[in-house]
């Protein structure tokens, strides 16, 4: 994993020259996200990233996305944000609209599951299922994980808190993402991201 500071692309991001940036808003207050905020795509896993990043130009959001291949694309400047997360709250800071805060990372993922079947009827395999308190979930592949918490590590080691990383779940009750997609709590992500960054600044 590359770190280089300061900096507004991630070095392992792909930019996509054939499109313009995702739309943004204003500046982060410090010109970095505090944290971020994990999404799937809900019922989209098998999407490009072309498909990804032209869905999101499309509707005026802005986000990272990761592929089911772990591949992490970045079509936007890091020093602004851009809406993603919609009506929300953070439980930490009582803040509201969180996309202001903290930079959405959407995962190509089918996430809850209905049956066993994704948004679109398709059925998932039971090997790539995982349930929690809330019902079924398809996982998040390895290669996705591992793109995430080296994406996050790389975030805090920019200036981000490993304390404001939540899933969109956390920050309203409309969404379940990620759920049981990840193969751990929330909680304890932000533990292992924790203890990585400090591992790093030892």
């Amino acid at each position: 994993m590359i770190v280089s500071t300061p900096f507004n692309m991630y070095p392992d991001a792909i930019f996509l020259d054939k499109f313009p940036k995702m739309k943004t808003i204003n500046d982060y207050k410090m010109h970095h996200p505090e944290g971020a905020i994990i999404h799937y795509t809900a019922g989209r896993q098998e999407q490009s990233g072309e498909a990804a990043i032209q869905h999101a130009i499309e509707q005026g959001y802005c986000y990272f996305f990761i592929n089911q291949a772990g591949m992490v694309y970045q079509q936007f400047d890091l020093d602004r944000y851009g809406q993603h997360a919609g009506l929300s709250k953070c439980p930490v800071t009582g803040r509201t609209n969180v996309s202001k805060y903290y930079v959405g990372i959407e995962i190509a993922c089918a996430g809850y599951l209905e049956n066993g079947k994704t948004w679109y009827g398709e059925k998932v395999p039971s090997a790539r299922k995982r349930a929690n308190d809330k019902g079924e979930f398809q996982i998040y592949t390895v290669a996705q994980e591992k793109a995430l918490l080296e994406l996050c590590t790389w975030l805090c080691l920019g200036g981000s808190n490993p304390e404001y990383f939540f899933g969109h779940d956390e920050v309203t009750n409309r969404k379940l993402d990620p759920g049981a997609s990840l193969s751990m709590t929330m909680n304890d992500f932000r533990i292992k991201l924790k203890e990585i960054v400090d591992g790093i600044g030892k």
